[in-house]
């Protein structure tokens, strides 16, 4: 009997291993609860649960040496389903860690990170391992400070063949820091070559490269100020792209984090043009297009406060103003474009692209 229940743990320890999970993004932060007391919280998108606990390495800014470790524990999981309007295209499981720590004041301040060496394996990208990585302050800092938090993986995680689409890579700050986004070669693993202890992957060197991260003919580049993603592909597959948000007080940077992430190109039957973000308050945005005349309506008005942010499509800030819980009418005088509107609702945030003519 030993000898089958041996024989029985052997074979689902090798199942287990043979179908390892595939990790396709995500993204890693701290949060300061106390004067040296913080929070990691992780979210993993994969194809399948990765692991009940994972460990992150925290070392000293600056000078790379190993502080010590934490140890992240699922909290949760869910699927994420890709969608175009009501159709259903693909699925994706995330995972949600989460570990505390106490860290001693130190004026270099301190980065945490997280290895998996199963990243999928993508059109624009060699095989390669896969890093989460966030950086922070000095515990001590006036005030405290938290990384910024990007916004949570919602159901339009896809390219659009031969047709730009714009996808909200943005974060909010709950300290209030001036946040400012850009494109990243994706980590690799760590590995001790100069400077932080960690490797950048190695791009599909024939077609792609930071500047050309879709390959030739496409488009890719992220809003400097609203953190809007635009992109366009040509070709089937999957892609990998990561954006950097680095955070600053007083002119000075503080911190960052880094999402970097799988999206999947598709030919659509039909296109969508609207960036779609989940939100469990509805609103319309109407007419749109428009002439720089249009109404913000919420159809659930249980929420406390709601703010429109418009940006132009550099990124420069071109209205912000407090709406009211039923209609809200709009006038602003510019010229014919793309812009972005970003409307918080309390601690969440809805984006829609808003044409005028």
């Amino acid at each position: 009997m030993k000898k089958l229940i041996l024989l029985f743990s052997l074979i689902t320890l090798v199942s287990f291993n043979v179908k390892s999970s595939h990790i396709y993004g995500g993204d890693l932060s701290c949060t300061q609860t106390g004067a040296n007391s913080f929070i990691f919280k992780l979210r993993m998108q994969s194809d399948r649960l990765t692991a009940p606990s994972v460990i992150l390495n925290v070392r000293v800014n600056n000078i790379d040496t190993i502080h010590g470790n934490t140890t992240l524990f699922l909290d949760s999981s869910r699927l994420v389903y890709l969608k175009n309007g009501t159709t259903i295209l693909d699925s994706i499981q995330v995972d949600f860690y989460s570990g505390s720590t106490n860290l001693p004041n130190n004026l270099n301040g301190y980065y945490a990170t997280y290895s998996h060496c199963n990243r999928i394996i993508t059109r624009n990208l060699e095989s390669a391992c896969y890093l989460y990585f966030c950086k922070f302050s000095d515990p001590a800092i006036v005030g405290g400070n938290s990384n910024p938090d990007f916004v949570d993986f919602y159901d339009g995680l896809y390219w659009e063949i031969n047709n730009n689409r714009f996808l909200d890579f943005s974060c909010t700050d709950a300290d209030g820091d001036s946040l400012v986004y850009s494109m990243e070669t994706p980590l690799d693993k760590e590995f001790i070559s100069g400077g932080m202890p960690f490797d950048t992957a190695l791009w599909e060197i024939f077609a792609h490269n930071i500047f050309n991260i879709l390959g030739p003919g496409t488009t890719c580049s992220v809003n400097t100020g609203s953190g809007i993603v635009n992109g366009r592909t040509n070709q089937l597959g999957l892609y990998v792209i990561a954006i950097k948000c680095e955070e600053f007080r007083n002119g000075v940077k503080i911190g960052e984090v880094i999402r970097d992430i799988i999206l999947t190109s598709k030919n659509l039957p039909f296109s969508t043009a609207l960036i779609e973000t989940n939100n469990d308050i509805f609103l319309s945005i109407y007419p749109n297009p428009n002439n720089g005349d249009f109404n913000i309506e919420f159809s659930n008005n249980a929420f406390e406060k709601a703010t429109l942010t418009l940006y132009d499509i550099q990124g420069k800030i071109l209205l912000n103003k407090k709406l009211e819980k039923s209609n809200n009418s709009i006038v602003i005088n510019t010229n014919p474009g793309i812009y972005i509107a970003k409307i918080k609702i309390d601690n969440q945030e809805v984006v829609k692209r808003i044409i005028i003519n």
